[in-house]
């Protein structure tokens, strides 16, 4: 959807949920991207989610998530 308002959260291992604002705009192709770097002091390892909702013109947001996993660095 092309001009749709997506917001992401991430919810990393040992942290609170973090919402990424603001929230993107989709653009000509109807993607959206955001960027977050953790901190050097947060140490935790395991499962995170990403989740993703999109508000759309007309009717209910759509919501959609992605699993990824922290590990150390070698």
């Amino acid at each position: 959807v092309v001009g749709a308002e997506v917001c992401f959260t991430i919810q990393a291992p040992g942290l609170a949920p973090i919402p990424l604002t603001p929230c993107a705009t989709s653009d000509a192709n109807g993607r959206a991207s955001a960027d977050y770097t953790f901190s050097n002091s947060w140490k935790s390892t395991g499962p995170g989610t990403i989740l993703v909702t999109v508000a759309l013109p007309v009717g209910e947001p759509l919501s959609g998530s992605t699993g990824f996993t922290v590990k150390e660095k070698p």
